[in-house]
């Protein structure tokens, strides 16, 4: 195989905000990212959950909606380039590959195997919503599915070009809040009969800022209904939940969210439960520079990860 699909993870969407003309006023987003233009329709998610609050700091205007944060403040500046103008003669992006980070290593209980035999785990992204010939926006918009996949050394990983990777980079990382994922623990494959312990593995919190002012979202507490949505248990736990290591227990890790599954996946569609996550998110800003900061919106984002359960195998040694 060349490339295998990571059952702590599975596949989640994630439906992001771009600006296809310029405009003068400027969002600033993130630490270190690129002011981003204005004009920007905020993205949403059928599994979201929470208004969009608008508000006024200072010289800046503030936005927190389920998917970005934004302010647009007196004297920033932007220019705002076209797709096809970002793009020039290369193609519009589909699928792609980027390494994880060692911190989302960490994050995602997964670890690379190196040598000519070994594996290297990747985020699969793929994009669509972009017409490839008159290269502007179509439909409901640009989406990005986001996956986590073993690649095998020796086997093909898709990558970017320049001007490409200028588009992904400019509109899909600055600003937006993570769609969450389950991730399982303290192994990638639960089994029949173990304690597990689900966690959100995207990052759980982000910040924008612009002179004094900033604005700092949180996630607060996970539900994870390990079944299905809809479908019993409906677990909660503090912050992103608890990464279990080998040892662990409900009993010495209290605060996770713990389930045991009394059945195999096998027979559930793609054999794996519909692990329903979601993530309850609290905004915060200052105007001191992060002395001090005044509540602003509560939001929920939810999300389904695929994950596969296995029967227990025993090794009969004769």
């Amino acid at each position: 195989m060349i490339r295998r699909l990571v059952p702590a993870l599975g596949i989640a969407l994630a439906t992001f905000g771009l600006v296809v003309s310029g405009s003068s006023t400027g969002w600033a987003f993130g630490p270190g990212g690129e002011p981003d233009p204005g004009n920007q329709d905020p993205p949403g998610s059928s599994s979201d959950s929470g208004s969009p609050t608008y508000g006024t700091v200072k010289n800046c205007a503030i936005v927190s909606s389920t998917s970005y944060l934004g302010m647009s403040c007196a004297g920033s500046e932007s220019g705002g380039r076209t797709i096809k103008q970002i793009l020039g003669s290369s193609d519009v992006p589909g699928c792609w590959d980027e390494p994880l980070t060692d911190s989302e290593l960490v994050a995602m209980n997964v670890t690379n195997s190196p040598g000519p035999d070994g594996w290297t785990y990747y985020w699969e992204k793929c994009l669509s919503g972009i017409d490839p010939q008159t290269k502007k926006v179509e439909g409901d918009g640009i989406k990005i599915t986001v996956g986590l996949v073993r690649i095998d050394h020796g086997d093909p990983v898709k990558t970017l070009d320049v001007r490409q990777q200028q588009l992904v980079d400019g509109y899909a990382d600055q600003g937006n809040i993570p769609v969450p994922v389950a991730g399982v623990s303290p192994a990638d494959h639960p089994r029949v009969g173990g304690d597990v312990s689900f966690f959100d593995g995207t990052p759980d919190h982000l910040q924008v800022a612009f002179g004094t002012v900033v604005l700092r979202a949180r996630i607060e507490s996970i539900d994870v209904e390990p079944l299905g949505p809809g479908r019993s248990p409906r677990i909660s736990c503090p912050g992103t939940g608890v990464v279990a290591h080998a040892g662990d227990t409900p009993q010495s890790r209290p605060h996770g969210c713990w389930y045991r599954y009394t059945h195999s996946s096998a027979g559930q569609p793609q054999d794996a439960y519909p692990v329903q996550i979601t993530a309850h998110w609290d905004v915060d800003v200052s105007a001191d520079g992060g002395a001090t900061f005044t509540p602003f919106n509560r939001f929920t984002k939810s999300a389904i990860t695929r994950v596969p359960v296995t029967e227990i195998q025993t090794l009969v040694v004769q």
